[in-house]
């Protein structure tokens, strides 16, 4: 069975654009507000069972304002992750990561951070558990963080 991303998280101070190219399922995903930065809340999208297309047949696209595409795909149970991996968007790299739960559904975040020269962000996927199925636009970030191992962060170049 193929795996789902059922939520996206957008934990930085940028605009986040989600498209999955097979299912045509897409939206944008306001930043975090300011005065929810000490507050633990991280804005999400609702909750969507949006199959991840084989590497075969498409990708989800994910970028932050106005940067380069990180490009999203399933290679037999492993997240294929496409994307820049340093800054400057000089290096294009591709790279494997799981195993995946057979079925199995998830929650990606994404984090911004500042590192010399540029800004960045990460690429978390969390394991998804029924419990957690929020439809309000703000999930606790604790209540996630803590309850649900994460299978790979991945680090994405913004410029």
């Amino acid at each position: 069975m193929p795996v789902s991303i059922v939520q996206v998280m957008n934990n930085t101070t940028r605009t986040l654009h989600y498209y999955n190219r097979e299912s045509g399922h897409g939206f944008d995903l306001d930043p975090k507000p300011e005065y929810y930065i000490n507050d633990g809340l991280i804005p999400c999208s609702n909750y969507y069972d949006d199959q991840v297309p084989s590497q075969k047949s498409g990708q989800i696209a994910v970028k932050m304002g106005d940067g380069p595409n990180a490009q999203i795909s399933d290679d037999n149970l492993q997240f294929c992750i496409a994307g820049f991996f340093i800054c400057g968007g000089s290096w294009y790299a591709e790279d494997r990561f799981g195993p995946l739960d057979n079925g199995g559904k998830y929650i990606l975040r994404l984090d911004e951070f500042a590192s010399p020269g540029c800004g960045s962000f990460s690429l978390t996927f969390l394991l998804y558990e029924d419990q957690f199925r929020v439809t309000r636009r703000y999930i606790d970030c604790q209540s996630i963080q803590h309850a649900v191992p994460a299978v790979t962060a991945i680090l994405m170049d913004l410029n």
